[in-house]
């Protein structure tokens, strides 16, 4: 079935009327047409990573103070939280790590942490559908550990700098990886090779989603801006202004066909 030519003015069209229920502790939800279809309270810290549960039910975010956040508090990184994942079919189960390499896994349901290991220091993503493989990203490499053996199955190498972030496409064949200068979409049907690249022209890159709709389309997110990406039309980008900081955090959720983007400026907001 052919997808429909991508509408990226409809994608940015914000409609205060589309609504989702974003967990916090003051659920306070503020509809606005400059802050995307939702957007949760502000606090004193700054925002680094979001993450939807496989639902789209549960949003978790976490940042600066070290406390992930979802339904509940949850309390146990002493340093600065880097990534979040939820598990794509054990939906309890939240995977997070920090800057100090520490990666812990919580049941959400009971605030727990249930399992502390260290191995990745930028992020963590669970191959989507299975869960099979867990991409960790260090350094300028990431690495494809086989979950149930602990072992490196694939090394993705190619970018110059270091990853700032990496999300799968839906199908768990593709990867999209960014690091300040460079976007990349790896496939790991292939054994990890890279198959697309688009070099950053004036902001850097900071983060990444696949779009919730069309094929290998990547969000990427940089200072204030959210573009699209189209590997199909070489590197040609929309851009559209999403905060007032570094967009420092995407995530999707292929549900409710949304994207929801995190900043510096300590707003979370939903886009669809």
């Amino acid at each position: 079935m052919e997808e429909e030519p991508l509408d990226v003015d409809s994608f940015f069209n914000d409609n205060p009327d589309d609504t989702i229920t974003l967990p916090h502790s003051s659920p306070a939800i503020e509809k606005n047409e400059q802050k995307g279809t939702a957007a949760i309270d502000k606090n004193e810290q700054k925002g680094k990573c979001c993450h939807f549960s496989t639902s789209g039910k549960l949003l978790a975010a976490a940042g600066h103070d070290g406390k992930a956040k979802s339904n509940s508090m949850l309390v146990g990184h002493a340093k600065p939280v880097m990534s979040l994942d939820f598990h794509p079919t054990k939906v309890n189960i939240l995977c997070s790590c920090d800057s100090n390499d520490e990666i812990r896994l919580w049941n959400v349901n009971e605030s727990a942490c249930i399992l502390a290991f260290k191995g990745a220091n930028k992020q963590v993503r669970f191959q989507p559908r299975s869960g099979n493989l867990l991409a960790a990203a260090t350094g300028n490499v990431i690495n494809m550990i086989d979950v149930e053996t602990s072992t490196v199955k694939y090394r993705l190498q190619g970018h110059a700098k270091d990853v700032c972030s990496m999300c799968w496409d839906t199908s768990g064949r593709f990867m999209a990886s960014v690091s300040e200068d460079c976007a990349r979409i790896w496939s790991i049907a292939a054994g990890g090779k890279s198959v697309h690249q688009l070099q950053s022209t004036e902001n850097k890159f900071v983060s990444c989603a696949f779009h919730p709709v069309y094929s290998l389309v990547l969000a990427i997110g940089s200072y204030q801006s959210l573009q699209i990406w189209n590997p199909m039309d070489g590197s040609k980008m929309w851009s559209h202004r999403a905060h007032e900081g570094i967009v420092s955090a995407l995530t999707n959720t292929y549900g409710t066909h949304r994207i929801a983007s995190v900043s510096h400026d300590s707003w979370i907001k939903v886009w669809k």
